[in-house]
């Protein structure tokens, strides 16, 4: 797994988003009970604005960690992109919240995130 992880990890650093996100994938076959290999491909497809794939391998990892900050985050993030704006806020918040009980530093990602959604919604309604 850990090569496979590696490799995605190398082409993502590289930008080569679609190909890192078919070795997460290979990491994915070898281990399917690994959280974050689920959330690396996610963010492979948040870059390639796939965003219905994204918030599958979310969900996914979800199921597999509910406690993983860069799940609920992922998944804000691509609900936004389809307009699904209150729960995008829900999981951006559930982001949030489980990034303070970690005492884990997201600066102002999660909470750029959440304002955007709510602007969002207020443009939506005109």
């Amino acid at each position: 797994m850990a090569d496979f992880r590696e490799r995605g990890n190398q082409l993502f650093a590289e930008k080569r988003y679609s190909l890192a996100g078919t070795y997460y994938g290979k990491a994915i076959v070898a281990h399917p009970n690994v959280a974050t290999n689920f959330t690396n491909r996610a963010l492979c497809y948040i870059k390639l604005n796939q965003w219905n794939l994204a918030v599958e391998d979310c969900q996914k990892a979800i199921q597999l960690d509910q406690n993983l900050i860069k799940a609920h985050f992922f998944f804000g993030l691509a609900l936004t992109e389809l307009e699904s704006f209150d729960d995008a806020i829900m999981e951006l918040i559930k982001a949030n919240d489980l990034a303070w009980q970690q005492r884990r530093n997201f600066g102002e990602d999660i909470a750029s995130a959440v304002r955007h959604a709510k602007k969002m919604i207020s443009h939506d309604q005109f």
